[in-house]
């Protein structure tokens, strides 16, 4: 077998093409390591940032779930009280009705 090799000319050491090709396929994967490492972290950083918003969304939607059931209890409320009023009105102009006759005749 014959190995071709190439010359460095800065020291006139012969390196084999074997081992540049060998070595210049480590430095491939380490730079393909770097970069995936580099990308697998900027997707980790992504991710943390995703779960800080869901948890901000739920939180905002959790406290707007609790203020719409307020507003709910407080219809509810008002809807009672105006019901309670109703009543009260119409007994109060039964009783005018009763002591004075009916309000249309009134001048």
């Amino acid at each position: 077998d014959e190995v071709a090799v190439l010359k460095d000319t800065s020291n006139k050491a012969t390196i084999p093409t074997a081992e540049t090709t060998s070595l210049v396929n480590r430095l491939r994967l380490v730079e393909i390591s770097e970069t995936a490492a580099i990308q697998q972290q900027a997707q980790a950083e992504q991710i943390t940032t995703l779960q800080s918003d869901v948890l901000k969304l739920t939180t905002e939607n959790n406290s707007l779930m609790a203020l719409s059931q307020e507003q709910v209890a407080s219809i509810r409320t008002l809807q009672l009280d105006n019901k309670k009023l109703t009543a009260a009105l119409k007994s109060e102009k039964s009783l005018v009705t009763s002591l004075i006759g009916p309000l249309d005749t009134i001048d």
